[in-house]
């Protein structure tokens, strides 16, 4: 196990070398690159890598991504203070990959892109990007609590969409693969693609055509009204009237 920390300014890519790295960036320092990532995982298992500082890549001079990880397990936490920028934010090319972020993601292609296995992210602060999540094949799970600014797609799997209490500003699909969304009074733009898709909802929802859904049941307490797309739908209620 090794521990990394970045306690001053520095304009080159951090590299992590083994296994169970703790890599920590500061709050008030500044992890700025010019021709490469921020920080690079070649294929180390379980990180845990803590961003309080700021991660800017620049995309002119042949930048990436703030963070590249083609490990597995890693776990990326980005503090209310932390910030990261670039093409890409953060890209998540291992298995089973975790970001918390409660601090500012900010690609100008991808906020977040991921790949194969189970990845989990649960956002308290703010995402955004072009496309601000985009992942891959496998049951990802994403927690929405905060800002979402662009476009939400997962790939195939069966996937959980937990956008109660955040809100996404751009589509939401989730693409192949039999979707669970969770959803309240924010209610997003849902277009889903492929699958046979459920929606559980606090808030009173008219389905149509367009968003791909098979399934709306409302959950909670509240008298909320459930409506269908006359496509054949299965219907649900909750514990209101």
């Amino acid at each position: 196990m090794a521990t990394q920390i970045i306690n001053n300014d520095t304009d080159y890519q951090v590299d992590i070398f083994e296994d169970h790295t703790d890599l920590t960036l500061v709050e008030g320092y500044d992890l700025a690159v010019s021709n490469a990532n921020g920080i690079y995982n070649e294929h180390f298992r379980d990180a845990h890598m803590v961003i309080n500082g700021h991660i800017d890549v620049l995309s002119e001079q042949g930048g990436f991504a703030g963070i590249v990880t083609y490990g597995t397990g890693d776990l990326i936490e980005v503090g209310d203070k932390g910030t990261i920028s670039g093409p890409r934010g953060i890209e998540l090319d291992g298995d089973d990959e975790t970001v918390v972020n409660r601090g500012s993601i900010d690609g100008t292609n991808f906020g977040i892109r991921g790949s194969k296995g189970d990845d989990h992210i649960t956002n308290f602060g703010t995402i955004s990007g072009g496309y601000a999540l985009v992942m891959d094949d496998g049951a990802d799970t994403i927690i929405n609590r905060g800002k979402i600014i662009g476009s939400l797609e997962t790939g195939e799997g069966a996937d959980h969409i937990d956008l109660r209490g955040g809100t996404v500003k751009g589509l939401v699909d989730g693409q192949d693969g039999n979707d669970v969304y969770l959803i309240g009074k924010n209610l997003p733009h849902i277009a889903d693609s492929a699958g046979h898709d459920t929606l559980r909802t606090t808030a009173s929802f008219t389905m149509k055509p367009s968003q791909g859904l098979e399934v709306v049941t409302a959950i909670g307490h509240k008298d909320v009204d459930v409506t269908g797309d006359k496509n054949g739908n299965t219907l649900g209620g909750n514990a209101g009237d």
